[in-house]
């Protein structure tokens, strides 16, 4: 049943980069999934309001926008925490390839799939964009349960006909009919702009025909998708892409088959040349930064802020990359934290007798504020949906977190002893930011999406 009621206590969003907006003691008025009105005191609330009830949170407790991750392997999740020994052409041979092709038995679907949903949700993902396995059968059961779980997701039927195992490969037809077979079930299911859509999704180039990715460029366009797919990964898989198709790289050869536009996702882009950024910005697709995985596979970051400088119209977000990753948004929060540092870090000559002064400047431009808004607002934004979620504003669909900041030691509302330590004497502001870097799953209370308590 949806939210109706007065919620009375703290709001905090981060409607850009560099501010995060703290409201206290305000009243949001929810109804049918909306936000009908902010009003900064009671005096203020609309006439037809009055009659709601009011909801308090108070004391150590606030609330946040739903958490956006925009890239997920859903028949990865069995597998999360483990197998991150090899490089990522080999884990996806030995490893990958044999665990998603499990999903042929929709049972094994059904167990899955819901403990991932239930993992995302405790740990504040609200809307998440998630490739399945390459079976149609397991694919629909993957988005009846984000359906019954009430995430706001985008899902697609994983496609590859070439370079797989045989057990796992597809044939050409068979993908694109599967495909658009797909997109038409959903489209019919949840109709368009339904809280549950498809998402056209060639799983990488080396995996892909010339052929299937025309084919999936052309379903694409003909029913509006939005796209997913991997770009400028890794060195290997560059290397890959460039044996297959000499003298072109990814987002080229996304861009002649008619699969990049701006309902495009490309995961890692850790390794774009500035042309390539361009191009993405020009025709308004999204980089999905993952970075654990990008320094974990890629050993490779995204360069966050020089492309918000330089190309300051290209859309980008934050993906956990279950199972190449950490499994939650906010450890990817805290690497893209760390990832920033990483391209000013001083180069140590360990042979020399001396040491060189470190002459480069340092460049520390995300910071917790910043990361916040990159799986809120900004994440929001690449899906098109910048004026539905990711903030709270007035006439915006309510997917928020209910967040307890207990004392330290003490149980929280959720009956659970809160991670960080606590003080007493904090400001909302540094207890957000404990969160941020410190806090987890025990701090989620409670879940909305669409005004739906959904955790």
């Amino acid at each position: 049943m949806s939210l109706e009621a007065i919620i009375h206590g703290t709001f905090i969003d981060a409607p850009t980069p560099r501010s995060l907006r703290v409201r206290e003691n305000v009243f949001v008025i929810v109804r049918d999934g909306v936000i009908q009105q902010i009003s900064s005191d009671e005096g203020g609330i609309r006439e037809e309001f009055l009659g709601l009830r009011v909801v308090k949170f108070e004391g150590a407790r606030v609330l946040v926008p739903g958490l956006v991750d925009l890239h997920v392997h859903a028949p990865q999740f069995k597998q999360l925490g483990t197998k991150t020994d090899i490089p990522l052409m080999e884990w996806l041979q030995k490893y990958t390839f044999p665990a998603e092709s499990a999903f042929s038995s929709p049972s094994h679907a059904s167990k899955i799939y819901p403990k991932l949903l239930s993992h995302l949700l405790k740990n504040g993902t609200t809307t998440v964009v998630l490739y399945g396995s390459n079976h149609l059968v397991a694919t629909k059961i993957l988005a009846e349960e984000c359906d019954k779980a009430g995430v706001r997701a985008f899902v697609g039927k994983t496609c590859a006909d070439m370079l797989t195992p045989e057990y796992y490969v597809e044939s050409t037809e068979g993908s694109l009919r599967d495909t658009e077979e797909f997109v038409r079930w959903c489209l019919q299911k949840w109709g368009v702009g339904g809280r549950v859509r498809p998402v056209v999704t060639p799983r990488f180039i080396p995996t892909c025909s010339k052929e299937l990715l025309k084919g999936l460029g052309d379903i694409a366009q003909n029913y509006d998708c939005f796209v997913q797919s991997h770009a400028a990964e890794s060195v290997d898989e560059e290397a890959l892409v460039e044996s297959q198709h000499p003298g072109k790289r990814d987002v080229e050869i996304y861009q002649e088959s008619g699969l990049l536009g701006d309902k495009t996702i490309l995961a890692h882009c850790c390794r774009l040349k500035d042309s390539e950024a361009g191009v993405m910005e020009k025709v308004g697709a999204t980089v999905v930064s993952c970075p654990w995985s990008n320094i974990l596979f890629a050993r490779a970051t995204v360069p966050i802020p020089y492309y918000n400088s330089a190309f300051p119209d290209l859309k980008i977000g934050l993906g956990t990359d279950i199972a190449g990753g950490f499994g939650t948004m906010l450890d990817n929060m805290r690497t893209a934290i760390l990832q920033d540092r990483i391209d000013s870090f001083a180069a140590v000559d360990r042979s020399a007798v001396s040491t060189d002064p470190d002459i480069k400047k340092e460049n520390w431009t995300v910071d917790f504020k910043y990361a916040f808004h990159l799986a809120t607002a900004s994440g929001a934004k690449a899906l098109g949906m910048g004026d539905m979620i990711g903030t709270f504003e007035e006439g915006m669909r309510f997917d928020a977190l209910l967040l307890d900041f207990g004392l330290d030691g003490d149980d929280g509302e959720n009956g659970r002893a809160m991670r960080f330590t606590r003080f007493g004497d904090e400001s909302v502001e540094e207890l957000f930011e404990k969160w941020v870097t410190t806090g987890d799953d025990r701090n989620v209370v409670r879940v909305w999406v669409d005004g739906v308590e959904v955790l």
